[in-house]
């Protein structure tokens, strides 16, 4: 894709853009009003744009198109975010498909790192648009928040002279289509970080789940601070009891399943093989694991930063191969060798297994740090 600067496109530029366009939505499978949601525009600019008769400032959001398509590919290329389907994935991705094919609300609750994050996003990838994946944070926090980037979400226009009630009552009626009276499965809204969410938000998504023309479809993902949230008061009259009793698909493990290593866990070892081998394939290395690179690997899972623990420590021995001029083996005295990298320390010690530049390699790589 030819690099467009800040300042105005030039006609090549504007015709490959537009040609990348027509791609997404021709040859991809992907809606017009998908790309219009995702460049924050109306459907009918983007038809326009494709037909080269916008009147406005079309560069503007061609430049748009071009740097969502390069967050896509970003996404796409980067094993920090790829999923891998473990057993706690299956298990993110089942409770999805229980709360919109019931419809219920549905309840995720897992440690930081374990792949709740990946599993949402493979769900909304896996549905398309019928799925909604809200990063709850501050922008999203309130009621009125929530509801701005639900209506940003379903393509309801946003005007600086809604009220709330008028834009409940516009974003009602979208949510009530996809239902279709009961014809349709709901739409499924995703909302990852949820303790973030004010307690009045959280009882907007109630509301729009015990509302028969629309039974919003709702999976509320965090780590056990979820459950703490859940268990209080949290601001609202009665507390949680009613959200609470809507909860009719979750997965929150607390039982810890003991190894046979002696050491408490709840990662597996085949989860942690996956992960890593599916990591090692994005960085471009061809390696299989040894036993004890494995359970180095297995014993990192099962710490805080849980499976993100795995794919860091392997991508480090991957730069500091490559600053060595080496392929990596990702052997466990190579996990070991860069454990400083990653603020863990040494347990092995002796000769660089990098060879003769790997000491200068990881100087470097502490001093880039």
């Amino acid at each position: 894709m030819t690099t467009a600067n800040d300042g105005p496109l030039t006609e090549a530029q504007r015709n490959e853009l537009r040609g990348i366009l027509t791609d997404l939505i021709d040859a991809q499978g992907l809606t017009v009003r998908d790309v219009a949601r995702a460049v924050r525009c109306s459907p009918s600019v983007i038809t326009q744009i494709r037909a080269g008769t916008y009147g406005g400032d079309e560069d503007r959001y061609l430049r748009a198109v071009r740097d969502w398509m390069a967050e896509q590919h970003q996404r796409a290329t980067s094993p920090d975010g790829a999923y891998v389907e473990t057993a706690d994935a299956r298990r993110v991705l089942a409770v999805c498909h229980r709360a919109r094919t019931m419809p219920c609300m549905g309840k995720v609750v897992l440690e930081s790192g374990a792949g709740k994050s990946a599993a949402l996003a493979e769900a909304a990838r896996r549905w398309g648009d019928r799925v909604v994946i809200l990063q709850a944070a501050e922008a999203a926090a309130s009621k009125l928040g929530l509801l701005y980037a639900l209506a940003d979400a379903v393509g309801v226009r946003t005007l600086a002279k809604s009220t709330f009630a008028r834009l409940y009552r516009e974003v009602r009626d979208r949510l009530a289509g996809y239902y279709a009276g009961g014809r349709r499965l709901p739409l499924l809204v995703l909302v990852d970080e949820a303790t973030t969410l004010q307690p009045r938000a959280l009882n907007l998504l109630r509301n729009l789940h015990d509302d028969e023309a629309v039974r919003l479809a709702v999976v509320l993902a965090d780590t056990d601070r979820l459950d703490g949230e859940l268990a209080g008061r949290g601001g609202l009259a009665g507390g949680y009891e009613q959200l609470r009793s809507r909860l009719g698909a979750v997965y929150a493990p607390r039982a810890l399943r003991a190894s046979s290593y002696g050491v408490r866990c709840s990662v597996s070892l085949d989860d942690v093989r996956a992960v890593a081998a599916a990591t090692i394939a994005a960085l471009g290395d061809e390696a299989a694991l040894t036993a004890d690179a494995a359970r180095a690997l297995w014993e990192m899972a099962n710490t805080p930063g849980r499976l993100r623990n795995v794919v860091y420590r392997l991508r480090t021995v991957h730069d500091v191969a490559r600053v060595a001029g080496v392929a990596p083996t990702y052997s466990a005295a190579e996990l070991d060798y860069v454990a400083e990298l990653v603020g863990a320390e040494r347990e092995l010690r002796g000769r660089s297994p990098f060879g003769k530049r790997g000491e200068p390699a990881l100087r470097a790589a502490k001093a880039a740090g």
